[in-house]
């Protein structure tokens, strides 16, 4: 009867012993399909990141064209006409000058 039991039980340690080694063997194939389902993922996302990167630095490439044009048919112009106005301004300032001068040397004043 003791002879019996000792048998039952190692059998039952047996079965226990199997059962918990196929949990272990489930359980290490679960992380591993887990481990690649995100390598998968962050490859995904990776990739996914490259091409809004690329995308951004064309959009940034084509801004930056774009803002290089508007200053070069606008804002340069634009400078350009108002140095040119300054200068005849200058211009315009130094005979005004040159007109008073001359007037109030025959005791005529020009106003401004």
């Amino acid at each position: 009867s003791a002879q019996r039991q000792l048998e039952g039980l190692e059998q039952s340690s047996s079965d226990v012993r199997r059962e918990l080694e196929e949990v272990a063997r489930r359980a290490q194939e679960r992380v591993e399909q887990v481990q690649a389902d995100l390598e998968r993922r962050i490859d995904a996302v990776s990739v996914e990141a490259s091409e809004r990167i690329a995308r951004l630095c064309t959009v940034q490439d084509e801004l930056a064209h774009k803002l290089r044009e508007a200053l070069d048919t606008v804002v340069e112009p634009v400078c350009r006409q108002a140095d040119q106005c300054t200068s005849r301004l200058d211009v315009a300032e130094e005979m005004l000058a040159a007109l008073r001068s001359e007037s109030s040397s025959h005791g005529e004043w020009v106003s401004e």
